[in-house]
C-alpha cells in the first residue's frame, strides 16, 4: 500500500512537470543540459528564458559577455560550450577530429530560426573555434 501511494505521488508530480513544460526541474538538470535548454528556449522565445538564464548565472557557467551575446543570440570565437549551446540548443550530431595536435568536435545544428539549413560550430578544449553555415 505505501508502495502504491509513494509512485501515484512520483506520477502525478512527474505529470505536472511535463505539463509544466520541463521534465526536470532546472536545479537538477546536468550543465549541457541546462545550456542545451536555454538554447531550445530562447529559440522559441518562450516566459522560461529568464528562469533558466538566473540558474545559469547561479552556477557560474557564461562569462558576462557570454551571457551578452547569448540574449543576442551571436557565437563567439572562444566561447564557451555551455555558451555554443545556449546560443544553438541541441546538436542533431557530432563528429570528433583526432591529429598529432589534439582532438576537435564539429557539433552539428539545424538552424529553426531563418534558413532551416545545418549548421556546423566547431570546437577544441571546450571552446568554440569556427563555425560555418
Amino acid at each position: 500500500m505505501l508502495f502504491k501511494k509513494r509512485y501515484t505521488l512520483a506520477l502525478a508530480s512527474a505529470i505536472m512537470m511535463l505539463l509544466a513544460g520541463c521534465a526536470t526541474p532546472l536545479p537538477e538538470m546536468g550543465d549541457d543540459g541546462l545550456c542545451q535548454h536555454m538554447g531550445e528556449n530562447m529559440q522559441s522565445k518562450t516566459d522560461r528564458v529568464p528562469g533558466i538564464r538566473a540558474e545559469l548565472q547561479r552556477r557560474n557557467l557564461l562569462t558576462q559577455s557570454e551571457l551578452q551575446a547569448v540574449d543576442r543570440s551571436d557565437l563567439l570565437i572562444g566561447m564557451s560550450r555551455c555558451g555554443m549551446f545556449a546560443v544553438k540548443g541541441i546538436p542533431i550530431g557530432r563528429n570528433e577530429t583526432t591529429t598529432a595536435a589534439g582532438t576537435s568536435t564539429q557539433w552539428i545544428f539545424q538552424n529553426t530560426r531563418t534558413t532551416g539549413r545545418r549548421e556546423y560550430v566547431y570546437t577544441r578544449n571546450e571552446r568554440v573555434t569556427a563555425w560555418q553555415n
